[in-house]
């Protein structure tokens, strides 16, 4: 479990799990194609309502206490995306 991953890197990992691409999944939470490539990229800051859509969406819940406290509970089905794979591009 990697400690102290900015939020952007981590929604990445959780976008990646999910096999998305940044638009589907900048549509899948009604947030700016450009937005959402500046947060994973590390140049603005997440805000709180996109962390609101990650933690309450159906698809992503399962991520939650990672996300925001670095916990994984897999015996409530609360767990860690894989890693991220440096080889790989995103657009």
């Amino acid at each position: 479990m990697e400690n102290n991953q900015p939020l952007g890197l981590k929604i990445k990992r959780i976008r990646r799990a999910l096999n998305l691409s940044r638009e589907e999944f900048a549509k899948m939470l009604d947030v700016p194609f450009s937005t959402l490539k500046n947060y994973e990229l590390l140049y603005r800051n997440v805000n709180s309502t996109l962390l609101l859509s990650i933690c309450s969406h159906p698809v992503m819940h399962r991520y939650t206490m990672w996300l925001v406290s670095n916990r994984v509970y897999p015996q409530i089905g609360q767990i860690e995306p894989p890693g991220l794979d440096d080889k790989s591009t995103d657009e």
